[in-house]
């Protein structure tokens, strides 16, 4: 029996891994490489670790092209080929050969040309019984291997290496991908004191909350008002829908109260997809907070399109344990929500009007009030909070951030409706985008929403988004918000 073991060099696990200046890639001249520890063993030296470990022989195929998955597995299969000629038919796909990968026990049974394959998944053990020749991937736990003895390491000097290069196994290499930009993990955060296990839960509690809504970062949500709308929406590629009974643009025209949608409504969108559900409650109304929670929706949106319940006060998070968005139009609005205990803000902008233009000007009133309380002292910061009426810590810690950011996810919302209008929110700053109205409310809802998905991705790609652009058919009918007969709903209970 043969077995063709592929083996590969990595940076030691002891050595510390430094990217290069121009970040290109990372240093490797004056590092040691080891064996990686799925191969056990590493190209040149470490071949002769796995031949004083048992194996007969070994080859060395030298290339500087980097090798992608596809070009290894067609080194492989050329050199499998190469072994025998009557395996040329048959690694995985090139060789057509069954496969069992992660296995974590291996039984050959030779007299039947059958191996029996016990490997690890989700759940328990899942046991594989496949025809020889095959392709069989290995996990850590498939045994403890040897240590190589001197008399085995000195055997290993005069066992053969058969140096091949791609050219003389008749594989033509592809570079496949280009890498634009290596960088360094971010620095792990230091230990924070806590002076009781109170402020401890509090912390793990709310930092949760805040970390749950970090995973949005980048996407799109979108309002749905059905199952077969959130079914359009997930399929387009948003990250989150937002369950309504009637988007913004109904809403304002229909007018009347606006309240939390149905429960059986929000039941129905959670089933049909598999992407986080949102849902609106009146700003205020910690009930209907209450009751969303009961339906495990995923975040609440204390939201200015609902009539506010309460014109005053709005609800205390801290007391939920499901996580808030909620809407600001300046910093110390943001910094408001934020100290009640919301994990997402997001501009109001003025919903379901298809007009950017107040979601632009808030932004900019975030953006450009954190770049001011950035100048000042940190003595100055006492008057600073009182001026914009936010806690002084929020205040501070938003300072100490040393970039154009809240201490909290922030997302664009409230006229967004058009690939380039997610685009110019993008640039501005925010971490993503909210779309309702813009979307259900045009010619061509699907096609639009893939649109918008892909202008978020490829916000600073000029060609991309006038390709995406193209074509979406007729847009929303938008609204004009400097009338005087306008009614502004983000200036509702401020």
């Amino acid at each position: 029996m043969k077995l063709l073991v592929a083996v590969k060099r990595v940076v030691d696990y002891n050595a510390r891994i430094r990217v290069k200046n121009d970040q290109t890639g990372v240093e490797l001249a004056n590092v040691k490489m080891s064996m990686n520890p799925f191969c056990e063993i590493a190209v040149e030296d470490t071949i002769r670790t796995a031949l004083a470990m048992g194996a007969d022989r070994g080859a060395h195929i030298l290339t500087d092209t980097p090798l992608l998955p596809l070009n290894i597995a067609k080194l492989l299969a050329a050199v499998v080929m190469k072994e025998s000629a009557s395996l040329w038919q048959m690694l995985a796909a090139l060789l057509k050969w069954p496969q069992a990968t992660f296995a974590s026990k291996v039984e050959i049974d030779e007299a039947a040309q059958k191996a029996r394959v016990t490997r690890e998944v989700d759940g328990g053990l899942q046991t594989l019984l496949c025809g020889l020749p095959a392709v069989i991937t290995t996990d850590l736990r498939l045994n403890q291997p040897r240590y190589a003895t001197l008399p085995n390491i000195m055997k290993a000097k005069k066992k053969p290496i058969e140096v091949l290069n791609p050219e003389g196994l008749g594989v033509t290499l592809i570079d496949g991908y280009k890498r634009i930009k290596v960088e360094e993990p971010a620095k792990r955060k230091g230990g924070v004191m806590v002076a009781s296990v109170a402020e401890l839960m509090d912390k793990l509690k709310n930092e949760a909350k805040v970390g749950l809504a970090q995973m949005l970062k980048g996407g799109v949500i979108m309002d749905v008002t059905t199952a077969e709308e959130a079914r359009i929406a997930e399929e387009a590629g948003a990250v989150a829908v937002m369950a309504l009974e009637r988007v913004p643009a109904d809403i304002r025209k229909e007018g009347g109260v606006a309240r939390m949608s149905d429960p059986t409504m929000i039941r129905d969108i959670k089933k049909a997809v598999t992407i986080p559900v949102m849902a609106k409650a009146r700003i205020g109304h910690f009930v209907e907070a209450q009751i969303l929670e009961a339906l495990e929706v995923d975040y609440v949106d204390e939201s200015e399109v609902l009539t506010p319940a309460d014109d005053i006060h709005h609800i205390n998070k801290h007391n939920f344990k499901v996580p808030f968005v909620c809407g600001c139009r300046d910093l110390g609005e943001a910094l408001r929500r934020i100290a009640e205990g919301a994990a997402m803000i997001r501009t109001k902008g003025e919903a379901g009007t298809g007009n950017v233009v107040e979601a632009v000007r808030h932004t900019r009133s975030v953006t450009g009030a954190i770049r001011q309380l950035q100048t000042l002292d940190d003595d100055e910061l006492y008057v600073y909070a009182k001026e914009i009426r936010a806690p002084v810590d929020l205040v501070r810690k938003t300072k100490h951030l040393g970039r154009q950011e809240l201490p909290v996810v922030n997302f664009a919302a409230g006229g967004v409706a058009s690939p380039a209008d997610a685009a110019l929110m993008m640039q501005m700053g925010v971490d993503g985008v909210f779309v309702g109205s813009g979307i259900f409310k045009s010619g061509d809802p699907a096609k639009r929403a893939r649109a918008i998905v892909q202008a978020v991705t490829h916000y600073n790609d000029p060609k991309i988004l006038a390709e995406v652009s193209c074509g979406l058919g007729e847009a929303m009918v938008g609204i004009d918000c400097r009338t005087k007969d306008f009614n502004s709903y983000a200036a509702r209970s401020e």
